[in-house]
């Protein structure tokens, strides 16, 4: 296993800014940003994260004919930092009108 660097510096960056928007209440506030970072360097592995942030708390990710009104885990993704891998999780992310 392969660790990249740059990929490694891009996640603590974006840890570092989310804490320091967070420790200062003049930038937002009264709103409190969180995180949660996975692993999705090769192709393989970007489903899987996909999937458990459209997922609701138990896990679950039902079957719809309109996902207009679906609430998933999260509210937005950030990422990956590669065009290939961006357009995998593209085409999960705006059937359910997630933001990338």
């Amino acid at each position: 296993y392969e660790m990249k660097v740059l990929g490694y510096n891009l996640m603590h960056a974006m840890r570092f800014a989310v804490e320091e928007i967070n420790n200062d209440s003049s930038l937002l506030p009264d709103v409190l940003l969180g995180y949660e970072m996975v692993d999705s360097c090769y192709m393989s592995n970007n489903v899987q994260p996909v999937l458990y942030f459209l997922s609701q708390d138990d896990y679950f990710l039902p079957i719809q004919e309109d996902y207009s009104h679906y609430v998933p885990r999260v509210v937005a993704i950030i990422g990956p930092d590669n065009s290939e891998a961006t357009k995998t999780v593209a085409n999960f992310l705006s059937l359910f009108l997630l933001p990338q």
